[in-house]
């Protein structure tokens, strides 16, 4: 698999539903992890570390729970999905 196109790359946030971008992750790290993401070990999330230090949960769209650690786990349990969706709808 290719990794995602600059052109398609634009795109991914504004598309994908529930983005983790706008649960106040930093673009270029979760673009890493999705790049780096192997489908054969779905439950290993690379870059995991460095997303929840990134993460800007004052800085959130969508925020989950009154806190960082509420808004933390919600991400985490989501993001494997996301990112399957966004490797199968994204990659040439």
């Amino acid at each position: 698999m290719e990794p995602i196109r600059n052109g398609k790359k634009a795109n991914i946030w504004k598309r994908s539903k529930g983005s983790p971008r706008n649960g106040g992750a930093d673009a270029e790290t979760l673009q890493a992890s999705v790049n780096e993401y192997d489908e054969t070990v779905p439950e290993n999330i690379p870059r995991l570390d460095e997303l929840q230090e990134s993460l800007d949960y004052e800085g959130a769209e969508e925020k989950h729970g009154d806190m960082f650690f509420d808004h933390w786990i919600d991400f985490a349990a989501e993001l494997p999905g996301w990112i399957k969706e966004v490797r199968r709808g994204y990659w040439a």
